[in-house]
């Protein structure tokens, strides 16, 4: 994480942040992960989504 969203995602933040991934990935059923800063686009991106 660089120093800029360092200043802006506080450790309280973060935790909250884990939490709200954690709920999401028990309602999809999925492993999720959380992501701060840039998230690369691409291909990948465009794969369907599995209902």
């Amino acid at each position: 994480m660089d120093d800029e969203l360092a200043q802006v995602v506080t450790p309280a933040l973060l935790r909250e942040l884990d939490e709200q991934v954690e709920r999401v990935g028990e309602v999809l059923e999925g492993r999720p992960r959380l992501t701060i800063g840039p998230v690369p686009v691409g291909a990948l991106t465009r794969l369907p989504i599995a209902p």
